[in-house]
């Protein structure tokens, strides 16, 4: 019984020895297994990598045979030099003042969204190109560049400015020629649409929901919704407003005719946060003003574009961020057809002509508000085709906006009626302007620019601030009578002709001429009293003036305790030309006619200034003044004028660039 205890225990002892010998082989069989796999996935991976290799030699054979060239993405691009492009579109388009084009918008939005890159690091150092080793990636960025600029208003135009961005590509020229003949290659096969869109997503664009409503009437009865993702296309059809749009998605107008507040409703298109909107070749009639804006795109984070438009008598039209109008024609805007409170409005190439409108006046008086971040205007004209009858039977401004930008416009006929009221700093150059009456009104500081005013009356005036600055350079004032020029603030006024101004207009009641009182030129509450020179006019040319009513000068002080006794004029004249100038009997032209208060009544007084570096001689018999006129090859004999007449022989006069026709 012992020794069968004894071996029952043996065989157990034996049997658990073999099982824990058996959980060790699995053990290590199972790690085997692994290994083996881990080796399997690797050679896998190896063999897949060859292969690719293998497929790319292969495929950059094939297109070494066939003339092919590897093309450039900047998919390419590492996230670090994808970051440093992206930011430098965002500086160069700061650096050319923001003046886009919508195709150029379209190609930074849809580099950015390519990249997938929503917060672009502001104010990038463009000569960090130079820390750039990878020359393929030097290559994209500036292809990327090349294609930006191509899409802009001045693609041939390389300033000094962009040439010095150019120098820092690591690039030698044969590889600079080479991307630029690329780019415009590509332009010729895709064209200028096709360049601006050519990084947009391609799924995204063919997976869309599109509705396309073509070639019929459509009255829009019952709300309607795009969800994001959708496209909604309106083409070739006629479309009466009588509900409302909610655009989470794209919106597009293409050929349409499109009715709004015709039904006496509050017909309204609302874009959202994630929609769009644009409108192509459309005609935009309104029938009736509306307490609401017929277009609401203040959430959207794209720009809005209306692109060869034409709007019809348009009041409440757009309500919005950054707003684009180009080559659109706009017949009687009528109050807020723009109200833009954050964000940048652009006209470029667009007419406006004020007129009455067809469904009665307003009492409300500007047409695009702009009180965001800028409004630029390039090569707009505005014009008035009937006459100023009533108070509220047209606009009191066309622009009303915060801070503007105008280059190479025209206005004509604007009785009454502010082209520009500009609330903070104005830039107006290369523009012309006919038969106007106050056409321009900056509030702060301003640059009057290159400038023609031709038969005005007061077509420049400033605000009351006496801190501000305004610079007239290089503007031509030709006719005109009564004020020209009001101005409270620091005033440099330099290189101007004035020809022609006369101090006489006429009384339409009356229907006789008479003499104003108003100078040409009057600076009022510019802080005299402080002693220094807040009016400088130098190098200016006055030809044929006739200050028989007026001085071509006047200050009206505001309040002086002292009157003006022991008061030095803070007014530099110097360096100018006065030809064929009359005065009233007696009186010298560079007589200043200054009106002040000192706490008791109104006076004013007669004081002659004096600058031998102006061309006025003063000598001679009483009522007389010498004029000398100096001409390149020597001076001129003086000439002397009795009974107040000064003038001269000018040898040349000077003439300014002529802004563009109508």
């Amino acid at each position: 019984m012992k020794k069968e205890t004894e071996y029952r225990r043996g065989a157990e002892d034996t049997m658990q020895a073999y099982v824990a010998f058996g959980k060790k082989q699995e053990a290590a069989i199972q790690h085997a297994s692994e290994q083996i796999g881990t080796v399997s996935a690797t050679v896998s991976q190896i063999q897949n990598d060859v292969n690719g290799i293998i497929d790319y030699a292969i495929d950059s054979e094939k297109r070494g045979k066939l003339g092919l060239s590897a093309q450039r993405s900047i998919t390419d691009l590492e996230k670090t030099d994808a970051d440093y492009l992206v930011a430098a579109l965002m500086q160069l388009a700061k650096e050319e003042g923001g003046n886009l084009t919508t195709l150029q918008q379209k190609y930074m939005s849809s580099v950015q969204r390519c990249l997938g890159i929503t917060a672009p690091q502001p104010g990038i150092v463009l000569e960090g190109i130079e820390s750039i080793d990878d020359v393929q990636a030097q290559k994209i960025i500036l292809q990327t560049v090349l294609e930006f600029w191509r899409l802009g208003d001045k693609p041939q135009d390389f300033s000094e400015a962009r040439e010095s961005f150019l120098d820092c590509f690591q690039l030698n020229g044969k590889a600079k020629r080479e991307v630029a003949a690329d780019v415009e290659s590509l332009f010729r096969s895709l064209g200028a649409d096709g360049v601006a869109s050519r990084y947009a997503p391609a799924a995204q664009l063919s997976d869309i929901d599109e509705t396309v409503c073509a070639g019929r009437e459509y009255t829009v009865d019952d709300d309607v919704r795009i969800m994001k993702g959708q496209r909604k296309i309106y083409q070739d059809a006629v479309i009466h407003m009588n509900a409302n749009i909610l655009c989470e998605g794209e919106l597009r107008f293409k050929n349409c005719e499109i009715h709004y507040h015709e039904f006496g409703g509050e017909d309204e298109i609302k874009i959202g946060q994630t929609g769009s909107l644009s409108m192509y070749r459309c005609t935009v009639v309104c029938h009736g003003y509306g307490e609401r804006a017929f277009i609401d795109s203040e959430d959207t984070q794209e720009s809005v574009s209306f692109e060869k438009c034409q709007f019809n008598d348009c009041a409440n039209f757009v309500k919005g961020g950054t707003l684009v109008f180009e080559g659109c024609q706009v017949n009687t805007p009528s109050h807020l057809f723009v109200d833009c409170s954050d964000g940048t409005v652009k006209f470029s190439n667009c007419e406006m002509i004020i007129a009455d409108l067809t469904y009665g006046a307003l009492e409300k008086n500007e047409a695009i508000a702009v009180s965001g971040r800028e409004c630029i205007l390039s090569e707009c004209s505005v014009k008035r085709n009937t006459p100023h009858e009533s108070e509220n039977d047209c606009l009191r401004k066309v622009f009303d906006v915060k801070k503007v930008v105008a280059q190479r416009c025209v206005a004509s006929m604007l009785e009454e009626i502010y082209f520009i009221w500009c609330r903070e700093s104005a830039s107006v150059m290369a523009s012309r302007f006919t038969n106007c009456r106050s056409a321009v009104h900056i509030l702060d500081d301003g640059m009057i620019e290159d400038c023609q005013f031709i038969d005005c009356s007061l077509p420049l005036s400033t605000g009351s601030s006496s801190t501000s600055s305004y610079n007239i350079v290089g503007c031509r004032f030709v006719g005109g009578d009564g004020m020209l020029i009001e101005c409270s603030g620091n005033l440099k006024m330099k290189s101007c002709t004035f020809d022609g101004w006369s101090s006489r207009t006429f009384d339409s009641e009356s229907r006789e001429m008479f003499y104003m009182r108003y100078p040409m030129i009057n600076i009022y509450d510019t802080g005299f009293k402080k002693g220094k020179v807040v009016v400088d006019i130098s190098d200016c040319l006055f030809l044929r003036m006739s200050a028989l009513g007026s001085p071509l000068f006047g200050c009206d002080l505001g309040y002086t305790p002292d009157g003006i006794r022991n008061l030095t004029l803070p007014i530099q004249i110097k360096g100018c030309t006065f030809a064929d100038c009359k005065t009233r009997l007696g009186e010298n032209i560079l007589s200043f006619y200054i009106k002040y208060m000192n706490g008791v009544n109104n006076s004013h007084k007669k004081i002659s200034c004096s600058d031998k570096t102006c061309r006025v001689i003063k000598g001679g018999s009483r009522n007389s003044c010498e004029f000398m006129a100096k001409a390149g090859d020597g001076e001129l004999p003086a000439v002397k004028f009795v009974q107040g007449e000064v003038g001269a022989r000018l040898s040349k006069v000077g003439q300014n660039s002529p802004a563009k026709e109508d």
